[in-house]
């Protein structure tokens, strides 16, 4: 009996998407054992039992795999941001609080974004791409903002707070990836009240109405 064409595209479809993902699951592994810049293809193909030519037939490279990596933390940095959306008012004490979140998903992820970073220095290209999926989630993420600013204060939100989430990310990848220590006593209270600083006065302030101290 012939199985039917459709079925054999779904069951070929299948397989691709299984072999992807043990792909992305062993590049994981490697990564988290000898971190992003000792990892290379031939460790991951070891890692996930395949060949190298069954590796390029899903992936053009190892930062290729890297972008789809991202896919698992978009979501939760989604639901950060929109998390910000909804405060009206926010203090520095909500802000302290949303900033403790984002240190919980830069710590579960912390492979990715190392990887991540690497990635974004390494080309042009890369790092537009990269910079285009940030605009792209804020403008999803942030709608209750946006809906209140017209097309010129909107670009100028979108440019802050992407501004804003680069200064975070780069402070968190120095503190909680590369685990280094800030020359400054109590640097980690003090960079959350600086960091919820910019959000209340130069940000939701500036674009929402008056600034809340707090």
């Amino acid at each position: 009996m012939t199985m039917p064409r459709s079925n054999t595209i779904s069951k070929k479809t299948l397989q691709k998407s299984q072999t992807r993902q043990n792909i992305i699951a062993a590049a994981w592994k490697v990564m988290t054992d000898v971190g992003f810049e000792k990892a290379n293809i031939t460790m991951i193909v070891d890692e996930a039992g395949i060949t190298r030519p069954t590796f390029y037939a899903n992936f053009r490279n190892l930062d290729d795999v890297v972008f789809v990596m991202t896919e698992a933390v978009r979501e939760d940095l989604g639901l950060a941001y929109r998390a910000l959306d909804a405060l009206d008012c926010p203090t520095g004490d909500d802000m302290a609080a949303w900033l403790e979140d984002l240190v919980g998903i830069w710590s579960k992820h912390r492979v990715i974004f190392d990887a991540i970073s690497t990635v974004m220095y390494k080309t042009t290209k890369a790092s537009e791409v990269l910079s285009a999926s940030m605009k792209e989630q804020i403008e999803s993420s942030m709608p209750r903002h946006l809906a209140r600013l017209d097309d010129r204060q909107r670009d100028e939100f979108l440019v802050r707070v992407m501004m804003f989430r680069t200064l975070i990310e780069r402070f968190y990848f120095i503190t909680i990836i590369r685990d280094a220590k800030l020359p400054v006593e109590n640097s980690g209270p003090f960079s959350a009240r600086f960091l919820a600083d910019i959000w209340i006065n130069e940000i939701h302030g500036k674009f929402m109405g008056a600034p809340t101290s707090g």
